[in-house]
């Protein structure tokens, strides 16, 4: 849900009766027993050649539950649809501590992948009440011939 929420100055714009005022955006991330650190991964522009990684971090704020390792995947966006994002893409978990890195390595791209592709990241928590979390991965394919 956003909720605007302007901010004005107390102090008059010289020669008027107006105020200086902003409506800065306030990003806030509820948290359950068990949490991403992001909702998305943004790969941004992909060459088909690159090689390029973006992780995020779950972790456990449930002081009855400890994390066990974690399984995670990539699917598409929507079930039987088809994902050639999945034939260069990989997912690896690696232990930080009581939380857990969650890598998705984009290793070039199929050449069947879309000009914007989208997938969900699914993460296994193991948590009684919350067992899979998930984030929107998307990026863009660029172009053949166009470089960063």
């Amino acid at each position: 849900h956003s909720y605007p929420l302007e901010l004005a100055s107390d102090v008059p714009i010289p020669d008027t009766k107006r105020v200086h005022t902003v409506a800065p955006a306030w990003n806030l991330q509820v948290l359950g027993p068990v949490a991403l650190s992001t909702p998305s991964l943004e790969f941004g522009l992909v060459r088909a050649d690159e090689t390029l990684a973006k992780s995020v971090r779950l972790e456990s704020f449930d002081p009855t539950f400890t994390l066990a390792a974690p399984r995670a995947r990539l699917e598409p966006l929507r079930p039987g649809e088809p994902f050639p994002l999945a034939e260069t893409a990989a997912v690896h978990v690696h232990p930080r501590g009581p939380a857990f890195d969650i890598e998705v390595t984009l290793a070039g791209l199929a050449p069947a992948v879309p000009a914007n592709f989208l997938a969900r990241l699914v993460v296994e928590t193991g948590h009684p009440r919350l067992a899979t979390l998930e984030a929107l991965v998307r990026g863009v394919r660029a172009p053949e011939g166009v470089s960063r």
